[in-house]
């Protein structure tokens, strides 16, 4: 009974282990799942934003493609008009087109007027990137996306932007546009904060539903542990006063034998002796008769003796074990019966 509460504790701690391996597992499915969705929704967006780049920048192109395919190299009043044409156009507060020759000095930046005219390829972001060189590099390549650092013009701080860039060879210009990507940097930063509140949330109503089963089970267990036990301590009882009964009965059964049958032959063999003893002072005849009449009564009470002494404990019962001895004790059982 000791080793019960010991098993129960035991299969309560391997139930712990197992539902907290089952909860880690299924949060962290949870978080990974979420968090691939989550990318998907960034990359999403990011190609939302690519395509936009790409309609703007033809929507531009188109804006000056008469002025620059009928203009020749070197034409400069066709190169001032297009500069204007780009320099009018806009899409949102911080919707702007540059251009910038390949050498880097910059020709068009409506929301920066300081830069135009100077030389901007040295130019780097908070995180080193060379932009300039690098939009160029893009441009020259056949056009495509840059993403770096820069001042946005709402707010006047760094944000990252994504940039498309395309070249105009004929003039060895970089055109482009680019759009501010710190709203969807801030929604993936909300949906994460969100993601990661959600699962610390579910994980703690699971710890918490774990904790009350396990506690529940523990306390069911060792009720019915304690309730095993009383019941186990009352049959112990009974079988001890069943035994003690027992036993008082075969003591009872005993000191009946005793006093029926072997106290009873011992007073006939002391008359028989006494009267033996009379009739040899008196010299009778039949006097032997009377003591070898004695002898047998004897003979009788050590016979009832072995008797009561083999029922308490039969000699069979050490020397072959408990099989021959039930064997034994079946085999007369008959015979006892009516010899009594």
């Amino acid at each position: 009974m000791k080793f019960r509460p010991h098993v129960i504790l035991l299969g309560t701690l391997s139930l712990i282990i197992a539902i907290m391996a089952i909860s880690f597992m299924i949060t962290s499915q949870s978080r990974n799942l979420a968090q691939n969705g989550i990318s998907s929704f960034e990359k999403n967006m990011l190609e939302a934003k690519q395509q936009e780049l790409v309609n703007y920048v033809s929507m531009a192109q188109s804006s000056i493609s008469q002025v620059y395919e009928n203009a020749t190299p070197y034409d400069l009043e066709a190169q001032e008009k297009v500069k204007q044409i780009l320099t009018t156009l806009s899409y949102s507060e911080d919707g702007y087109f540059f251009v910038y020759d390949f050498e880097g000095n910059n020709l068009v930046h409506p929301r920066q007027n300081f830069r135009i005219g100077k030389n901007w390829i040295d130019l780097t972001d908070p995180h080193g990137d060379r932009v300039i060189e690098n939009l160029i590099n893009v441009a020259k390549a056949g056009g495509g996306f840059h993403s770096y650092s820069w001042e946005k013009p709402s707010s006047g701080e760094v944000a990252d932007k994504l940039s498309y860039a395309v070249a105009l060879p004929k003039w060895g210009w970089m055109l482009g546009t680019g759009l501010y990507v710190d709203d969807i940097i801030a929604q993936t930063a909300s949906a994460n904060n969100e993601l990661k509140s959600s699962i610390d949330q579910t994980f703690f109503l699971v710890a918490m539903i774990m904790l009350i089963a396990i506690v529940a089970v523990y306390i069911v267990g060792m009720l019915l542990n304690l309730r095993e036990r009383a019941m186990s301590d009352n049959k112990l009882k009974h079988l001890t006063q069943r035994i003690i009964d027992t036993q008082e009965e075969e003591r009872t059964r005993i000191a009946r034998e005793l006093h029926d049958g072997i106290s009873q032959n011992l007073i006939a063999v002391r008359y028989v002796l006494d009267l033996a003893k009379h009739k040899v002072k008196t010299g009778a005849s039949d006097a032997l008769t009377t003591i070898e009449r004695g002898a047998t009564n004897l003979g009788s009470a050590i016979k009832e003796i072995r008797r009561i002494s083999h029922d308490l404990r039969p000699g069979m019962l050490d020397d072959l074990g408990l099989s021959s001895a039930l064997e034994e004790l079946t085999h007369h059982f008959p015979r006892t019966l009516k010899s009594r």
